[in-house]
């Protein structure tokens, strides 16, 4: 009788079916992963910038107009980053309650478009001294919700 070792060609065609069809449920989640991780880092930055805004709140009542020392320091920070392009804070001296930092990220990659649809919008409200941050479209963030913290999600 005459046998030879090795793998047959449809057993070899068969393994790399099973490869590509376990690559293609893998690379999504993937990837939505990785645009996940690269805003958490915008976040985990913010955190910064979030305390300075609480502290001046809390000191002088109000919340830091657009070209505030404290404003321009958080943008300049913000800025250093490499996943982040440019940082613009706005205000209304006709409500001094509300501050919004806008941040251009980085391509993230994935369905989220090139690097100039990618805003994230960080709107710092103020009520009965307490301070809240909205971030979701209606701030103006023009990333899809599936990728933004729960916190941004409306």
């Amino acid at each position: 009788m005459n046998r030879t070792n090795g793998f047959t060609l449809i057993e070899l065609m068969i393994v790399v079916a099973l490869i590509g069809i376990v690559t293609s449920l893998a690379l999504p989640a993937y990837q939505t992963y990785s645009i996940k991780a690269k805003l958490s880092e915008a976040f985990s930055m913010m955190s910064v910038a979030k305390a300075a805004i609480h502290l001046h709140h809390a000191e002088n009542g109000t919340m830091p107009s657009a070209g505030s020392s404290l404003m321009t320091e958080v943008e300049t920070h913000l800025t250093g980053l490499p996943s982040i392009i440019s940082t613009d804070s706005t205000s209304s001296p006709a409500n001094p309650n509300e501050v919004t930092m806008t941040l251009r990220i980085r391509d993230l990659g994935g369905s989220t478009g090139d690097a100039s649809s990618n805003s994230l919008a960080l709107r710092f409200l103020s009520s009965s001294g307490v301070v809240r941050l909205d971030c979701s479209s209606a701030a103006g963030t023009t990333i899809e919700p599936n990728f933004l913290p729960d916190q941004c999600r409306n």
